[in-house]
């Protein structure tokens, strides 16, 4: 698990019980968006596009600009 994922973790872990279905559905969503990033989840299968947005999703700088930018953008 990443840090920033664990820090998501730890903060709504603090939720009363009654918001634990929701709180599970925040980290569903974003272990997936991990797995778009992930060679070994769904990294091949998405493009280089959709792997910069999951990273500015959870906090990252995009690094993928140049597979998918034409050098007028």
């Amino acid at each position: 698990m990443t840090e920033k994922l664990q820090k998501i973790a730890d903060e709504i872990s603090k939720w009363d019980d009654e918001h634990e279905p929701l709180a599970q559905e925040i980290l569903d969503a974003y272990k997936f968006i991990y797995r778009l990033l992930d060679p070994e989840g769904f990294g091949f299968a998405v493009s280089a596009e959709v792997r910069d947005a999951a990273r500015v999703v959870v906090g990252l700088e995009p690094v993928e600009q140049n597979l998918y930018k034409t050098k007028d953008e």
